[in-house]
């Protein structure tokens, strides 16, 4: 520190719209600290400190404002065209994807967020609605039997019929996801009317928001620009919330086109949708899942990672399409559910399934999926694991 304020170092700031003045002198000093115990000089480590000292004045809160060393990198190597960093699409993603929890080394969901197809069954065999929520509380033994004897263990299901289950497997260590969609929809409306907004803030933190979506690049203009928008409400909710969301991606009309949902990925990055989470049918090509990969490290190096579904698939397909995805460390895992569950279903349904046997039966093809997904690099047989 000189004698003279002349002699002092000089370090210019970085001209931001203050939006809150809390902790700006912890990033002023979180900044400096870091570069000069990195090596760096006291005018590099002085401009530094500015920067985080801008970032965290120029959006709401203190400590969570904090910016992560790649967040800062392209803060100041994009400034001064910041003036508003809290309205910056880039860092805001930055913040969120670089400041949140490890991922799990894998997902093996099971996924019963499934509505219509269960109203459907239920009217079919003359059973009341509120059987659904039943048997979906007997799906949820399932899961929590499994806790602690699968890695990665999950599941997706719904608050409609599975609110239950929700509430029983949260907070227990079991990765849940939950679907927003209305079923069917398209163009995509979401089944809370209020929007992703209102809806994400009552959930716990650790639900991640899925979303399916039946989208072609091909088609027409309104009903592709209304799907666009639907989904960029979502992405703008899930930030808002700092809460993760998952796509579920279709073609529409049941097609299984590998080069569809490569165009359709490519065209959501194109207009800023970095879901952390896919959820993509299970192609059998090797290739074109070394191709998902290479646009995701090129779109997106943050993502999570990318889980097939079942899309009606039989297991043997479904072992087909794992072992295609072998070499890809960007497939995480699967969530699979009516190649499981539906064949009990329909006998509990019907009566010809008491509970406890639609539970064993859930079980096991629940675990032959989880084999076919470790036996693509030769795991050990999650019978084995969870006897």
């Amino acid at each position: 520190i000189p004698d003279q304020y002349g002699e002092a170092i000089d370090c210019p700031g970085f001209p931001v719209e203050v939006f809150n003045v809390l902790g700006a002198g912890d990033a002023f000093m979180a900044g400096l600290l870091s570069g000069w115990l990195r090596g760096r000089n006291w005018t590099e480590a002085g401009r530094l400190a500015n920067a985080c000292g801008a970032l965290v004045v120029a959006r709401h809160g203190c400590a969570p404002a904090m910016p992560t060393a790649e967040e800062l990198r392209s803060f100041i190597d994009r400034s001064p065209a910041i003036s508003v960093p809290r309205n910056d699409e880039e860092l805001a993603h930055l913040h969120r994807v670089t400041t949140r929890k490890k991922p799990l080394p894998e997902i093996c969901a099971l996924a019963f967020d499934h509505r219509r197809q269960f109203e459907e069954l239920a009217h079919r065999t003359g059973g009341r609605p509120e059987r659904i929520a039943v048997f979906k509380a007997l799906i949820g033994d399932v899961v929590e039997g499994l806790k602690g004897k699968i890695d990665g263990l999950g599941a997706i299901v719904d608050d409609r019929f599975g609110g239950g289950v929700l509430d029983r497997l949260t907070g227990t260590g079991v990765w849940l996801a939950r679907p927003v969609e209305l079923p069917g929809s398209r163009p995509l409306a979401f089944e809370d009317s209020s929007g992703p907004a209102l809806t994400l803030r009552s959930w716990p933190i650790e639900h991640v928001a899925k979303c399916l979506v039946y989208y072609d690049v091909t088609d027409v203009e309104a009903l592709r620009v209304a799907q666009e928008s639907a989904l960029i409400s979502l992405q703008q909710a899930a930030r808002a919330t700092d809460r993760e969301w998952l796509l579920e991606l279709i073609p529409p009309g049941g097609s299984r086109s590998d080069e569809a949902v490569l165009a359709s990925m490519r065209r959501f990055y194109e207009i800023g949708l970095k879901p952390d989470w896919w959820k993509l049918p299970p192609s059998t090509e090797r290739d074109t899942w070394k191709r998902i990969g290479d646009l995701l490290r090129a779109s997106d190096p943050h993502v999570r990672g990318v889980i097939l579904l079942g899309l009606d698939s039989s297991e043997a397909d479904l072992g087909r399409a794992f072992s295609a995805s072998a070499d890809e460390s960007l497939v995480r895992g699967f969530a699979v559910g009516r190649a499981i569950f539906w064949p009990s279903a329909e006998r509990w349904f019907e009566g010809r399934a008491s509970d406890q046997e639609a539970i064993a039966e859930v079980r096991s093809a629940f675990l032959r999926i989880v084999d076919r997904w470790h036996a693509r690099r030769g795991g050990n047989p999650a019978e084995l694991r969870a006897s």
